[in-house]
């Protein structure tokens, strides 16, 4: 019985702060990074952000992702674990 109130409770929370609009996963997608002062809200990473403009710039053309990808390695961007790393 304990654990299912618990189980519930622990349910309930979660719903309610997603429901109040807050992030709850451990990282911060590419483009996006933690704010320092309320870690379940995200601004924009400034560093990584024109790369993520780029990205959606390229696919508003129409083109598949395997050539987002060439596009990305010709003008050798790095990849999201490089800015993850600093």
């Amino acid at each position: 019985m304990y654990a299912k109130d618990t189980s519930r409770k622990i349910k309930s929370a979660l719903h309610a702060r997603k429901m109040q609009g807050k992030y709850m996963a451990t990282t911060a997608p590419f483009g996006y990074q933690k704010d320092e002062k309320d870690h379940n809200h995200l601004v924009i990473d400034e560093v990584t952000a024109p790369v993520v403009e780029l990205i959606f710039s390229i696919a508003e053309e129409g083109v598949g992702l395997h050539t987002i990808c060439n596009r990305l390695r010709k003008a050798k961007v790095l990849k999201p674990s490089f800015y993850s790393c600093n």
